[in-house]
């Protein structure tokens, strides 16, 4: 797991979990498991940089691949989601 701190609050704004995916059928990756940035630090770059951390420690494990699952009722984080697979 890999948080955000406001550097002026100390306080955590932004989290990004994520465990490893292990199965019999791909590529050992990870699965991540939440990502989440406080609405009143979105839009600031932090759930990028979150997710450019995991990405950085999948490419030093090896893992060729990231995961990550959002529900339908989440569709104002779909977008993000999107930009980012692009890359």
């Amino acid at each position: 797991m890999r948080v955000y701190e406001d550097v002026k609050t100390k306080q955590v704004v932004g989290y990004v979990h994520a465990e490893i995916y292990d199965n019999l059928y791909s590529e050992t990756m990870f699965n991540v498991m939440g990502l989440a940035v406080l609405e009143t630090h979105q839009q600031q770059g932090i759930g990028k940089q979150l997710m450019d951390e995991v990405e950085l420690e999948a490419k030093r494990r090896n893992y060729l691949a990231i995961r990550l699952n959002s529900g339908e009722n989440r569709s104002n984080a779909h977008p993000f989601y999107k930009k980012w697979d692009t890359k």
